[in-house]
């Protein structure tokens, strides 16, 4: 009788083992999984929490970017990476707000405005030719392009 018990115990054991490694992987399913989970760690297994804790990572790194690297771009291709950053910070903003409001729809459009932002200052770049000049720019706008990504997937699970 004590073994039958055991063997219900750990078949039990097991399968909350299981279930909570599969919940505490919120990031699996994201394009950039590994980086999804730097950016949520510490939020739990909370989509809404996650995608907070995302997209606040997300505009600070924005805000490090442009301060940093585009501190003194005024035109040209750094010019539009710097305009364009500061756009995604607003759109990342006002994406917290509809996260706190529950309003998926307009969260979504303003992660996919911030994507399109990244996307436009790494076309700016490109289109300019002044690519080999602007590696360290470029590299960071498309890390943010994926940071991007994966707030609108964490997005989807709220």
């Amino acid at each position: 009788m004590g073994a039958k018990n055991l063997v219900c115990l750990s078949l039990v054991l097991v399968a909350v083992a299981v279930a909570q490694a599969h919940a505490a992987d919120i990031c699996a399913k994201a394009d950039y999984a590994a980086l999804c989970r730097s950016m949520v760690k510490g939020a739990g297994n909370n989509p809404v929490a996650a995608t907070r804790a995302g997209i606040e990572k997300l505009i600070l790194a924005t805000k490090i970017a442009r301060e940093a690297r585009l501190k003194s771009a005024k035109s040209g291709a750094l010019g539009v990476c710097k305009e364009t950053f500061a756009n995604a910070i607003s759109e990342l903003k006002m994406g917290l707000d509809y996260l706190q409001k529950k309003d998926k729809d307009s969260l979504n459009i303003e992660l996919s405005g911030a994507m399109t932002d990244y996307t436009t200052c790494d076309d700016a770049i490109a289109e300019s030719g002044v690519v080999g000049k602007a590696v360290g720019i470029v590299k960071i706008d498309r890390t943010l392009l994926n940071m991007a990504s994966n707030c609108l997937y964490l997005s989807t699970l709220t």
